[in-house]
């Protein structure tokens, strides 16, 4: 009898330990999540990723290079078009919907 019970006792304190931590495991995840819509840290995933140990030979390492130097270099100018947008002027808004609603008017013309 006290060896079911303590299989028992034994089984119940692992359900709710796992249990807690799947649960503490996925309100952390939930937070990450949270906090990367908030405020997203682009630049953090290439740059801890920079190097790639798996690339052998030097016009593979080149391309790597150019390719995660574009890739920063677009995440730059999305950040500056954001910023760009906004600090625009009502007045500016305003030109930029009379150009688009003359733009649609002509294509649909």
């Amino acid at each position: 009898f006290w060896y079911v019970f303590g299989n028992m006792v034994s089984i119940v304190f692992a359900v709710f330990f796992v249990l807690v931590w799947w649960q503490i495991s996925e309100a952390n995840y939930n937070f990450e999540q949270f906090s990367e819509k908030l405020e997203p840290m682009r630049w953090s995933c290439l740059v801890i990723g920079l190097w790639n140990f798996r690339l052998n030979s030097e016009s593979d390492r080149e391309l790597w290079r150019q390719s995660v130097a574009n890739q920063l270099r677009m995440i730059y100018a999305e950040e500056k078009d954001q910023e760009h947008v906004k600090s625009r002027t009502s007045m500016d808004e305003n030109v930029l919907l009379l150009k688009r609603f003359t733009g649609f008017v002509v294509n649909v013309g």
